[in-house]
Parts: structure tokens; C-alpha cells; sequence
């Protein structure tokens, strides 16, 4: 059994469940914490190597910001904490919304503009070269990574397995 066959079995047994980043709002899922992470700014690499890099949080209104969903025409604000200064916050109407962190971190990667993402996937794009952290040091608040699923009943015992080893290990990875 190669690794492919592996991953459709793991794909198959956990239809379902996928990773939520952020609160889930009234749902019949439930949401599993595994782990915690904070938001960072991310931008594409070649977006500064032609306007050059801000150094200043009050300087991302002037950028191109990528946001979550939010109605369309409504201000933003973003709350930046740094260890030894002040919070600042920021506040725009984003060129682009997205409902999802993939579909944010896609438009970063595009350099459609500026946006936040949970500091573990930017980071990792940041090692694929596919963005740089704007403003180290400063980061938005403290987000819940939370594993999503139907309630037990009827779940099979190898879901409910990996459920509860992905909520004690996961924290590690983060």
C-alpha cells in the first residue's frame, strides 16, 4: 500500500472535519480547539520590491489591504500589538475581502495587496518565497485554530481517534 492509497483512507474516514481559524458562529458543528496562533501582515515579495517596505503600522492605509468578509463599502480596523510599544490601530476600507484564509493568502501570493493571516501559514509561505512579513513585530490578536465536525454520535471510532490526538499534539506544530 503506497502513500497515496494512505491518504485516501484518512481523506475518506475524515470526511467532514476540516481546521477553522477564528470563532464559529451559531452552527450545529462543533468546534474542537487544537491550538492557537496570532495574525502577522504578509505581502507578496515583488509588491515592495517596487514601492518599498513600510516601517510604520499607520503606513499600511497606504497599500492596497486584503481583509475577511465584511459588507461591502464598511471600514475595517485592524489592532497591531508590538511587544514594546503601544497597540495601534489601523483602519480601511480593504481593496478585497475574502471569507477564507486560503483564499486571502492566494490573493497575497497574486500581489492583488497586504493582508493578515494566522502567523503559522505566512510564515510558511514566507519559507516557499511566496511572501515577506510586513511589520515583524507587530501582530494582531490571538486567534483559535479549531478542528470542525458533526457531533460524535454515528462518527466512526478512527475520526473520533484522530479528533482527539490532532487536539492534544497540535498545539506543537503551531
Amino acid at each position: 500500500m503506497g502513500v497515496a492509497d494512505h491518504l485516501e483512507i484518512v481523506h475518506a474516514e475524515v470526511d467532514g472535519m476540516f481546521p477553522r481559524v477564528g470563532n464559529l458562529e451559531d452552527s450545529s458543528l462543533i468546534a474542537r480547539k487544537i491550538g492557537r496562533t496570532e495574525a502577522s501582515i504578509f505581502a507578496a515579495p515583488a509588491l515592495f520590491a517596487a514601492e518599498g517596505m513600510s516601517l510604520l503600522p499607520s503606513d499600511l492605509t497606504t497599500y492596497q489591504l486584503i481583509d475577511e468578509q465584511i459588507a461591502p463599502g464598511e471600514s475595517q480596523t485592524w489592532t497591531l500589538h508590538h511587544a514594546a510599544q503601544d497597540p495601534v490601530k489601523v483602519e480601511f476600507k480593504p481593496r478585497m475581502c475574502a471569507n477564507s484564509v486560503r483564499g486571502i493568502s492566494e490573493a497575497i501570493e497574486a500581489g492583488i495587496g497586504i493582508g493578515r493571516l494566522p502567523t503559522v501559514i505566512g510564515r510558511r509561505m514566507v519559507a516557499e518565497g511566496t511572501a515577506i512579513q510586513i511589520l515583524p513585530g507587530w501582530a494582531g490578536p490571538g486567534l483559535d485554530i479549531s478542528l470542525i465536525h458533526p457531533a460524535s454520535r454515528g462518527m466512526l471510532p478512527g475520526v473520533c481517534l484522530l479528533i482527539d490526538t490532532l487536539s492534544r499534539e497540535a498545539g506543537a506544530f503551531l
